[in-house]
């Protein structure tokens, strides 16, 4: 297959990929590597696959080999005792009334004991060696999975040129930023990228497993997200979030702080709202679901974080709508219970949601539910903070690909809400080691690779139906000046690849260029006919 780029790169510029036939290919890609690149990565990791699972059945049966071995030492010491014993009684006793031999210098005894000594020590240095075995698998173990781990980290963390586009052009993409207190310092964040591949994006069967991964970025790497922020640091300043209310409340009007919203009840000179500034409070996460929402939780202190917490919801759409552009100026201080009640322009399905945590207070929940504290909050103050945050957050979500793979590393692959992969950094191994791959479900990863190679099926159809020759995909590439080039790639190849482990074989059917069935009839029609002739 001849290629004009680096094998790493799968885009080219200044020129353009075309079908055999000379029809733009849907997107500007060198297609042939990208198959083949993934073709050689899914090999690798299901070599690793078979690896682990032959590491597993040889540990399972080191495991009864060494229940069986102590079974048998144990077996042999009991009947030894049991032997000598007899033998002491019927024979040795009497040589030792008749010379008068003491038990110490009793030649018998010093046999007997010494032997059923060493069958001890034996299963005692067993144990060890049995462990130091099991030990040696785990490795292995270990080490297959990070054979594993390997490819699939240069699959996802690169995406961007090695995933189909019909793939990632779906994925919604959420972010988890959070304070990162595994040192104790609280000085950075943790920032979690998630893909989603929501249900019916793609002509797979109804019944197709739904699909995410997600990738930790290095956060002392992406602009402003370097270090822990402030609310001030997102440009603002005295921005007043309600937290309830200010004066004693009735038992009756302190409960329905937990019900839904729209509750009027009465002694309205007990409903004097209390607002916090929270210029100096601490962003301890921010966590956005790549649709509609945007959760974001302030902190007044690090080392207390569930001590003066705000958590506020917001509607994404609304703050795209809002902008913070609908804010008013005005001089009143919100934390005056005199202010004039604000137009409460929105919904209340439309206005943050706003849960307030203290050890005075325990926890309030959804404090615009009530109107009165509603009608006295600056909500577009409220939204503007929500917009900046989300600014600040998008940085990521907009980082140049190239950039952020190399600030990024594969954190966890989840089919239909369970765990195929988990890695984290700030633990140990699932057994024992050091490798930080705490949960990993073979069978699930090749689920995912095989959804995955479904997604490049459109486009190898539509080669296989344009190309001249039967058992070759045809790429063209047009040059700026009008040259042109042609690139290659045998079916066949692929199968060869692919077709020596069972996983392979699967990415085969699914990328529809499998042809083991056709060889395997080939073999039997050869058969038949030879037991006809004989």
């Amino acid at each position: 297959m001849k290629t004009g780029e680096d094998k790493g790169n799968n885009f080219r510029k200044g020129g353009r990929y075309l079908y055999a036939d000379y029809t733009p290919l849907e997107q500007n890609i060198d297609f042939l590597s990208q198959l083949k690149d993934f073709s050689s990565l899914s090999d690798i990791i299901f070599q690793a696959h078979n690896d682990f699972e032959n590491l597993r059945s040889v540990l399972a049966n080191a495991e009864s080999l060494e229940s069986e071995i102590v079974s048998k030492i144990d077996q042999l010491g009991s009947a030894l005792v049991d032997i000598f014993g007899n033998f002491g009684i019927r024979y040795n006793e009497r040589l030792r009334e008749r010379y008068s031999i003491p038990s110490e210098a009793d030649p018998f005894v010093i046999a007997s004991s010494t032997l059923r000594s060493n069958i001890i020590h034996s299963r005692e240095v067993f144990l060890k060696q049995s462990d130091s075995y099991r030990k040696y698998i785990y490795s292995r173990i270990e080490g297959s999975l990070s054979s594993a781990l390997e490819p699939l980290n240069e699959l996802i963390s690169k995406g961007y040129e090695k995933l189909p586009y019909i793939m990632t052009s779906n994925l919604q993409k959420g972010l988890k930023i959070s304070i990162d207190d595994t040192f104790g310092d609280s000085r950075r964040y943790n920032i979690l990228l998630i893909n989603t591949l929501p249900p019916n994006s793609f002509s797979l069967p109804e019944n197709s497993p739904s699909l995410s991964y997600s990738l930790s970025v290095k956060s002392t790497e992406i602009e402003f997200w370097n270090q822990r922020r402030k609310v001030s640091d997102f440009g603002l300043k005295d921005t007043m979030i309600p937290v309830g209310l200010r004066t004693p409340i009735t038992k009756k009007l302190k409960k329905s702080l937990d019900f839904l919203p729209g509750i009027d009840k009465e002694a309205k000179s007990q409903r004097a709202p209390k607002f916090v500034n929270v210029e100096d409070y601490y962003l301890y996460s921010a966590n956005t679901d790549g649709k509609e929402n945007l959760l974001v939780v302030l902190v007044d202190n690090l080392s207390k974080p569930d001590d003066n917490l705000i958590q506020i919801k917001y509607r994404i759409s609304e703050l795209n709508h809002h902008d913070g552009r609908t804010a008013t100026t005005t001089t009143t201080n919100p934390a005056d219970v005199s202010a004039k009640p604000r137009t409460h322009y929105l919904e209340y399905n439309k206005l943050p949601r706003i849960d307030f945590t203290s050890s005075e207070q325990g926890k309030v929940q959804d404090i615009l539910g009530i109107k009165d504290i509603a009608e006295a909050t600056d909500i577009p103050e409220i939204l503007l903070l929500g917009r900046a945050i989300l600014d600040k957050i998008e940085l990521i979500l907009h980082h140049e690909p190239s950039q952020l793979a190399l600030y990024s590393k594969l954190s966890s692959i989840r089919v239909d809400d369970k765990d195929a992969l988990v890695v984290d950094e700030s633990k140990s191994s699932i057994s024992l080691g050091n490798s930080n791959i705490v949960a990993y479900d073979p069978s699930l990863v090749t689920i995912f690779l095989e959804i995955t190679a479904k997604y490049y099926s459109p486009i190898i159809r539509k080669l296989k139906e344009k190309s001249p020759m039967k058992n070759e995909l045809i790429l063209r590439f047009e040059n700026a000046d009008g040259s042109r080039e042609e690139h290659s790639l045998g079916i066949e190849e692929l199968n060869f690849l692919l077709k020596r482990t069972d996983g392979g074989k699967k990415i085969a059917r699914a990328l529809e260029i499998y042809n083991g069935d056709k060889d395997n009839n080939k073999k039997n029609m050869i058969t038949s006919s030879d037991d006809t002739a004989t």
